[in-house]
């Protein structure tokens, strides 16, 4: 996702328990997945995205609507509100619409990600989720008096949390790319809940590329969702293959 936006160059609190015991260490991987914004559909309405690169800053609104585990829609708009770019990800296609370059794109997820550098999964981590393999639980590395240290491999890419079991939450995740170096640093901030999961109201990510920083605001967010997905397939001899 952070390709594609830069290439365009009701809640309640949830408690602050950084000053609490922190001897709860029964509490398990499994425990903190089920917090994941993706084990819910959910509709993030309004995202505002700062990208700063020296001297130089850019906001965008975004806003993405999850459901079924499938059906992923994102789209990205200038601050004035016009759209630069609307993502369909059904299953195992997927259906761009650059409006800043007139094009409509389809592929598969594989093509996707290739192009773009993002799977499903990476959305999820971004997001803050806790994605891994049941096989790989035993990877808890190791504790440092607040905090737990998990590393495993998502996608071909080796993945670093650090997990808040008080919170239940992700506090910091460190993404590499596939020949093992450090791609992105991503830090969450300000948590809430809504509905069954708990989000970060506030994404930092650092690394990527040129950007000092980039920043996720997320102003508001509806979970459970069941409203529709509107996207507007461009007819087959207007479409060109994801390359």
């Amino acid at each position: 996702m952070l390709n594609i936006i830069t290439a365009c160059s009701v809640y309640r609190n949830y408690p602050d328990s950084s000053g609490a015991d922190n001897s709860r260490s029964d509490l398990s991987l499994a425990s903190i997945r089920e917090n994941n914004i993706s084990d819910s559909s959910f509709f993030i309405q309004k995202a505002k995205i700062e990208l700063k690169a020296g001297n130089s800053k850019d906001d965008f609104l975004a806003s993405i609507k999850f459901r079924n585990h499938d059906s992923i829609l994102i789209s990205v708009r200038s601050m004035t509100g016009i759209e630069l770019v609307r993502i369909f990800i059904e299953k195992d296609s997927v259906f761009v619409n650059e409006r800043l370059n007139n094009l409509n794109l389809y592929g598969t997820i594989h093509e996707f990600v290739r192009k773009y550098g993002v799977s499903k999964n990476l959305l999820y981590i971004m997001l803050g989720d806790l994605v891994y393999s049941d096989s790989q639980e035993q990877n808890l590395i190791f504790e440092n008096g607040k905090s737990n240290f998990f590393e495993t491999k998502v996608d071909n890419r080796k993945i670093e949390y650090e997990i808040d079991f008080i919170r239940r939450k992700v506090l910091n995740t460190r993404v590499y790319d596939i020949d093992n170096k450090l791609d992105i640093a991503l830090k969450y901030n300000d948590f809430k809940s809504t509905g069954n999961c708990k989000f970060a109201q506030r994404i930092d990510i650092t690394g990527y590329h040129d950007y000092n920083r980039i920043t996720i605001d997320i102003k508001k967010i509806d979970s459970p969702f069941s409203g529709e997905m509107r996207f507007k397939k461009a007819t087959v001899s207007d479409l060109r293959r994801i390359e």
